[in-house]
């Protein structure tokens, strides 16, 4: 059974920030790569939400993406979603 991932509202500005950097400084092909690698990886972390480096101090998870790109998430056990 997955999870539902539920975006915070600072993680999707983040979001729209890096494609529109990569639309203005990158080639299409590179910034549809970079959509397929993150979606990919959502759906990773959906299914499996524990594989990726737990951070204990912080109480997330982190999934890196690029050398400069991390998705940082919180499991919410009680109602099978990540945010």
């Amino acid at each position: 059974m997955s999870y539902d991932v539920i975006w915070s509202p600072e993680a999707e500005l983040s979001y729209v920030n890096i494609l529109q950097y990569l639309n203005e400084h990158w080639s299409y092909s590179e910034l549809e790569a970079f959509d397929n690698i993150v979606n990919e990886a959502v759906d990773r972390i959906s299914k499996s939400p524990m594989m990726y480096q737990y951070l204990k101090e912080k109480d997330i998870h982190r999934c890196v993406l690029a050398k400069q790109v991390s998705l940082f998430y919180r499991v919410k056990k009680s109602r099978k979603w990540l945010n």
